[in-house]
């Protein structure tokens, strides 16, 4: 069930409002109202909570929840906010934390030394997305794979497109990409039989490399044709 699609199918046929990209600014009056609804919600489930305290009956905290899902996924929608690639880098980003007891309860996530917030890397990629925002809230959600590879690349461009080298410095030929897929293809060989076993790069860590590699060249070869 992907949830993102089924709220976009509300705002597009019921409300008939189009998807912002991430660049495009948000009037005021939007901002305001996004602040309002998730502020009532947030006040519904408090008083599901003391109804349930008061009665043993869950509805109404279930019901605030999910309208805190509805409306919360309306404004991604028309912030230009893409879900996907957002949720993949907080989950990553939290997958890095460690248990503890904190300020907020003895049932906690400390971010470890370290820690890299998921922002940057976020902002990267829905800022490669923009203008194809349909593109990636399709009806069918994206394999896992890809979205971890999308956040992954994006968070790798801010160290590879430096000092004034890009993307197209790496991939001056075609057989450039073919040597770097045939290396993922190698490395994924040579883990065979080690039941996935690995020191640093893991059969999970090279197929998402080659998902990126094969991605590069599919873009490459695009823009060959239409040249």
């Amino acid at each position: 069930m992907d949830m993102f699609r089924m709220v976009a199918d509300f705002q597009e046929e019921v409300l008939e409002v189009p998807a912002r990209t991430w660049a495009e600014s948000i009037p005021a009056e939007r901002l305001e109202f996004m602040v309002k609804t998730l502020q009532e919600e947030v006040d519904e489930f408090n008083a599901g909570v003391t109804e349930y305290t008061r009665t043993g009956d869950k509805a109404a905290m279930a019901d605030a929840l999910m309208d805190v899902m509805y409306f919360a996924l309306g404004h991604c929608y028309q912030a230009g906010i893409n879900p996907y690639i957002w949720f993949s880098a907080v989950h990553n980003s939290n997958m890095q934390k460690r248990f503890a007891s904190t300020e907020r309860g003895a049932t906690d996530a400390a971010k470890p030394e370290g820690w890299i917030s998921p922002e940057d890397a976020a902002a990267t990629a829905n800022k490669v997305a923009e203008g194809v925002f349909a593109e990636v809230k399709p009806k069918a959600q994206c394999h896992e794979l890809f979205q971890r590879a999308n956040a992954i690349m994006a968070g790798k461009a801010e160290d590879y497109n430096s000092n004034g080298v890009q993307l197209g410095d790496y991939f001056e030929c075609e057989e450039d990409f073919i040597c770097f897929i045939r290396a993922k293809y190698l490395r994924l060989k040579s883990l065979v039989g080690s039941d996935g076993a690995a020191n640093f790069e893991s059969q999970e860590d090279s197929l998402i490399d080659l998902c990126n590699y094969a991605s590069f060249y599919y873009d490459f070869l695009n823009e060959k044709e239409s040249n």
